[in-house]
Formats: structure tokens, C-alpha cells, sequence
């Protein structure tokens, strides 16, 4: 994120450059010309704060200036792993899992919580390519329950996922871990509301990707 000295710096080199065009045109230069730049500063700052934060995400500046998708929300969905239980040498079948992205325009952070553990990204960046198809990459730490970490320790991995639709109404993703493991991650319902446990999030209402589809076309 852009931070004050940033904006110092950026208006400093523009008003050099203003100055260095009007004295070259002959104009006379006063210091007190320069009475209002921590007014247009402090301005600047507190422009580009508000948009970081809200303004980014207004539906009339979507698509001619702001693509960027806005994920934020509490996510609900399935996980499939080829991880197997240590003492029993069982795969774990398909389970429930919930993806909480918190997002301004300039970051994003994802928290993930399945029954058993959770898992908090250390970094994290919305990207895409030429045709516009947005995704997701992060690693993360995973920090399983104290009670399951004899037969499932505490480990760092990646996940990619891949933005469906826009605005958008599905998250579908590929994980793998330090610990050979990888999978699959599929979440097609949303809730605004951002979950800070899987207990919390599985008491959340959870809109289905038709009825985002139909309040976008409202």
C-alpha cells in the first residue's frame, strides 16, 4: 500500500517539475507558492485511503475503472485431499471447508478453517493474465487443532485459486503442502459476513452462485 511519505515524495517531484516548467516559460517563482502542499498531501493520502478501502468497490466504477473482482466475504465450500491418516492409512473423503478473504484493492488475505485446523496466509496477491481470468496465490501456515497435531502437525503449503464469473460466483483452487499432500478446493456459496471460526462460519447464511448472478443483473 502507498503510504504518506510516498505521496511527500510524488508531490515533491511534481511540483519540481511544475516549477521547472513555469521557470522555463519565463514565469516568476515565490515561495509562497508552496504554502498548500501539505494541504494537497495530506488530501492525496486521505483520497487514496478511502478508495484502497471503499471506494474501489462501487458498482459504477466497475469494469471501465476498477476490473479487479471484490472476494471479500466468508466463503463455504469442499476440500479433496490425497492426505492419509498417519495410523490408519485412510484417506480423508471430502469435507467441509470455509475461505475468508479480507480485501482492500492494494491487499488481500485469506483465512481457511476446516473442523480441524485453520489456516492464515503469510502472503497473498490477486493477479491475472491477458484474458482477464483472475486468480488468487498464496502460501499459508496451517495450525491444526492441539488435539489432532499427534497424527496431522502444523505445516506451510500454497494455494491457487481461480475467480469464476464476474462479478464473481465461485472460487475453485489447487493446494499442496511441505508435507507431499495436495488437493482440490471448490467454493460456490458467499456470505458478506467475515468468519473468524469454522464454528462461527458454519452458522453464517450462505448465498448460492444464482442468486449472485441474479442481484448483478439487477
Amino acid at each position: 500500500m502507498i503510504e504518506p511519505k510516498h505521496f511527500k515524495i510524488l508531490a515533491a517531484i511534481g511540483v519540481a517539475l511544475w516549477a521547472a516548467t513555469l521557470y522555463s516559460q519565463g514565469t516568476p517563482l515565490h515561495l509562497a507558492l508552496l504554502k498548500p502542499f501539505s494541504i494537497v498531501v495530506t488530501a492525496m493520502a486521505v483520497s487514496w485511503s478511502a478508495f484502497d478501502r471503499w471506494v474501489w468497490r462501487w458498482q459504477p466504477l466497475s469494469g471501465w475503472f476498477v476490473s479487479r473482482p471484490d472476494l471479500q466475504g466468508t466463503w463455504k465450500g469442499k476440500l479433496a485431499s490425497n492426505w492419509e491418516d498417519s495410523n490408519t492409512g485412510e484417506r480423508t473423503q471430502q469435507i467441509q471447508v470455509y475461505v475468508v478473504v479480507r480485501q482492500t484493492y492494494s491487499k488481500v488475505a485469506i483465512r481457511l478453517f476446516t473442523a480441524e485446523s485453520s489456516s492464515q496466509s503469510s502472503s497473498a496477491q490477486v493477479n491475472y493474465d491477458e484474458e482477464r481470468v483472475y486468480t488468487v496465490a498464496a502460501t499459508y501456515t496451517n495450525t491444526p487443532r492441539i488435539l489432532n497435531r499427534n497424527r496431522s502437525p502444523m505445516h506451510r503449503g500454497a494455494v491457487v485459486f481461480q475467480v469464476v464469473g464476474g462479478p464473481p460466483v465461485a472460487l475453485t483452487g489447487e493446494y499442496w503442502t511441505d508435507r507431499e499432500t495436495k488437493g482440490e478446493i471448490t467454493l460456490g456459496a458467499r456470505c458478506d459476513t467475515l468468519a473468524d471460526s469454522f464454528d462461527q462460519a458454519s452458522l453464517f447464511q450462505y448465498a448460492e452462485p444464482r442468486e449472485h448472478a441474479a442481484t448483478a443483473g439487477e
